[in-house]
């Protein structure tokens, strides 16, 4: 027990939000394949070589040794290039709380109390159900022998879907569900079996609702039960997490041996009976789990806003914005009498052509003009006019949209954004000043594309939490990038995630982009035409003009 508190603590500590969300199932996966091979190896050891019991002890203990080495390669590929172990959120663990006590930690964090109940409620009830499917287990067959030989069958074959489930289905089931769903499949699943127990008792229904337990509890309710620590920081994982593990889970054993004795010999209620029980513990399970969930969620968004509060500059992000953003905001105080205060509001208005049409004009990679979203000239008496428009609320509206017609107005965007990406991954194959003028101003055009998808997100999702969530996105720190990732996962329905899992996955690598709204280009017209399709007027000619130029001196690109 205590070896695989640590495991886990150590995955907990060494992965991010999005790594431990694609790892956690295959390493579920490797811990059912584990358990049931050293169950095999156990029987050879004994029935073909005739070991002793005591005599397996020194063989585990030259298995455990020899993780040591993998332990250790696993440390070393967490170094940076300087030879320093990097350590995950470092930020957030100094100004963490120093207390050396769990149970105060626990006591002080009200997420920590949930995944404590979450835990202590879960295995409350999966013990009684464990006792109501030995019983009628029990009194189903005559001989020990007949006994053996199922419960050998039952366990060996629950291992086995168990495993199949987790190698097909669970990291697709986690990532289109998110923690919500993966915390709540197994109490959901045991709650309709349950039920199903109180009115069919009987053996199937007790081998039925023990094998969901065993099935999910190892497979994808693990996955999603680990899940709900990785907003901790590590140095409270460490300091909780082995005693949850232990002691919160034997202490709930303890509780349910207590309270079966209770009910049985003090009550005489019989394995029927106990199914009452059984569904009322599994109904405030539910409870817990998605409170459990929302403070999941709740979790990653303060510590998103808190990290990324601490940038204390304009919120807004682009490729070009790091070293420049505040010379914007002086230059319009300056020459226009625009605030700060007033550019962020400019930059973080919700409809997402705004913020993009202002940014386009001060990059001005190619030309004095530019052309707003409208397709018409964009000078800078705009600039001072813009605020009055937004308070006016003139500017175009996005927010009246139905969800479906949001979700098309983002897919299109995606699907420029995707070929986007494309051309400016075939522009980095040539060498040139003037491929090299393209990809500057393809790449600037790219993080406004991806503006503009989070921008049309925050019209049915709160803006702050979208506009925390682009600018952790498209920082620089990974593991800021991960949380936000696992953040709007957790958040966004399953039909926008669909459209914008390529985009999340791949950002920020501007190489390329393979996802299903990618189109191939057969030559170099169709880029020329899609081009002219998509940027604004004044750009038309000298990007057609540029691209000829290559193809003439460097062949075609495609």
């Amino acid at each position: 027990m205590l070896i695989t508190s640590q495991f886990w603590l150590f995955a907990n500590t060494i992965f991010n939000s999005i790594q431990a969300k694609k790892l956690f199932a295959f390493l579920s996966l490797g811990a059912i394949a584990g358990a049931f091979t050293g169950g095999e190896l156990t029987g050879i050891f004994m029935d073909v070589y005739t070991l002793q019991p005591e005599t397996l002890l020194p063989i585990c203990a030259v298995v455990l040794v020899a993780t040591i080495p993998i332990v250790n390669w696993i440390l070393i590929l967490k170094r940076d290039p300087s030879g320093k172990t990097i350590t995950f959120k470092e930020k957030r663990e100094k100004a963490a709380a120093r207390s050396k006590n769990p149970i105060s930690d626990i006591l002080h964090n009200k997420h920590l109390k949930l995944i404590m109940g979450l835990i202590a409620v879960s295995v409350v009830a999966t013990t009684i159900i464990d006792f109501q499917f030995k019983s009628v287990v029990e009194s189903a067959f005559e001989s020990e022998a007949a006994l053996t030989s199922f419960m050998g069958r039952f366990y060996g074959r629950v291992s086995l879907i168990a495993f199949l489930i987790q190698f097909f289905i669970g990291t697709y089931f986690t990532r289109k569900y998110g923690i919500n769903g993966s915390i709540m499949l197994l109490p959901l699943a045991l709650l309709l079996s349950s039920a199903a127990m109180l009115l069919i008792p009987g053996l199937f229904m007790a081998t039925l609702t023990r094998g969901i337990d065993q099935t999910f509890k190892h497979s994808i309710d693990r996955t999603g039960r680990e899940l709900l620590f990785m907003p901790l920081t590590n140095q409270l994982k460490k300091r909780v997490k082995v005693f949850v593990d232990l002691f919160v889970k034997h202490g709930a054993q303890g509780l349910a041996g207590l309270l079966l004795i209770g009910l049985t010999y003090g009550l005489g209620l019989g394995v029927q009976s106990l199914g009452v029980v059984v569904v009322s513990l599994i109904v405030i399970w539910i409870l817990i789990a998605r409170k459990a969930s929302k403070s999941y969620i709740g979790q990653l968004r303060y510590s998103i806003q808190k990290q990324v509060n601490k940038t204390n500059g304009l919120k807004a992000k682009t490729a070009d914005e790091t070293g420049y953003l505040n010379s914007i905001s002086g230059k319009l105080y300056r020459e226009h009498g625009i605030p700060t205060s007033e550019m962020s509001r400019i930059l973080n208005h919700p409809d997402p052509d705004i913020p993009c049409d202002v940014l386009r004009f001060m990059n001005q990679p190619f030309n004095d003009n530019w052309a707003n979203s409208n397709g018409d000239e964009f000078t800078q008496a705009d600039l001072t006019n813009t605020e009055n428009q937004i308070n006016g609320g003139k500017v175009k509206k996005v927010n009246n949209l139905t969800p479906h017609e949001l979700t098309e107005t983002i897919r299109q965007e995606v699907i420029r954004y995707s070929k986007l990406i494309k051309i400016f991954s075939l522009f980095r194959q040539i060498h040139s000043e003037k491929s090299k003028k393209l990809q500057n101003y393809l790449e600037f055009e790219i993080e406004l594309s991806s503006r503009k998808i989070f921008g049309f997100l925050s019209q049915n999702y709160k803006h702050e939490d979208i506009s925390n969530a682009y600018r952790a996105i498209s920082g620089d720190d990974p593991d800021l990038r991960a949380e936000a990732i696992e953040f709007v996962e957790n958040l966004f329905s399953w039909e926008i995630r669909k459209i914008i899992f390529p985009i999340l996955d791949n950002f920020p690598n501007r190489d390329s982009l393979d996802n299903g709204f990618t189109v191939e280009f057969s030559n170099s017209d169709e880029i020329i035409t899609f081009l002219n399709k998509t940027l604004p007027p004044p750009l038309r000619a000298e990007i057609t003009e540029t691209i000829e130029d290559i193809v003439q001196n460097h062949g075609e690109i495609v």
